[in-house]
């Protein structure tokens, strides 16, 4: 009888992991914005994080060519993730000492840095990281969206991936660069169409 029930557990155990696993991966397999999200997003993005990507550029696949004006999400383990404030010095233009977001990860065997459009004061980016610390504090993932400069090899010989840094994401929300880029209704209200691409998007993927 024992081994009966050991076996029933062992048998729901992994239905119910299957379907987990499965609706984690296949929830924005629907979407009408296919391109946006590179690998999986552990459930953390939803439609509209996609759709608002499209609202300044035409949403295109990435193909790992050189310098693309659209974001693209991506999710990695928080633990394999850090913000850094990369740099100190005065601008005079700022009046104020300045730095770089830097946002660094690794999946795999491949190292990301996503790196702000601009200098921010020092004050911004340790907002950034208070804010980063917050919404990755007991997550275990950690979502990012950027556009893809190149590939090349760092200071030290690394092979790194270069992105420019957009927002990031967890389950507990989402932190932009530029203020709206969250909200699809912001963006909605400053003129984007979310539908604009959609049919043509479909009609390349037939």
């Amino acid at each position: 009888m024992r081994q009966k029930i050991s076996v029933w557990l062992l048998l729901f155990f992994f239905v119910f992991t299957s379907k987990k696993t499965f609706s984690i991966q296949r929830h924005l397999e629907k979407s009408d914005y296919p391109y946006g999200l590179l690998g999986n997003d552990f459930g953390i993005l939803n439609a509209e994080d996609l759709a608002v990507n499209t609202c300044r550029v035409k949403p295109m696949p990435f193909n790992g060519e050189k310098f693309k004006d659209y974001l693209y999400w991506q999710c990695f383990e928080t633990k394999k993730t850090k913000l850094i404030c990369s740099g100190y010095s005065y601008f005079i233009d700022f009046g104020t000492f300045v730095t770089l977001i830097v946002m660094t990860a690794k999946k795999q065997d491949t190292y990301y840095e996503y790196l702000s459009r601009k200098v921010v004061s020092m004050q911004s980016c340790r907002e950034y990281k208070k804010d980063f610390k917050n919404l990755t504090k007991n997550e275990k993932y950690v979502c990012i969206s950027g556009m893809y400069n190149e590939q090349d090899k760092n200071s030290a010989g690394r092979m790194v991936s270069y992105w420019i840094f957009d927002k990031f994401k967890t389950k507990k929300g989402c932190k932009p660069y530029f203020y709206g880029d969250c909200s699809l209704n912001y963006q909605i209200k400053k003129g984007c169409d979310p539908n604009k691409y959609t049919k043509q998007m479909h009609d390349n993927l037939k």
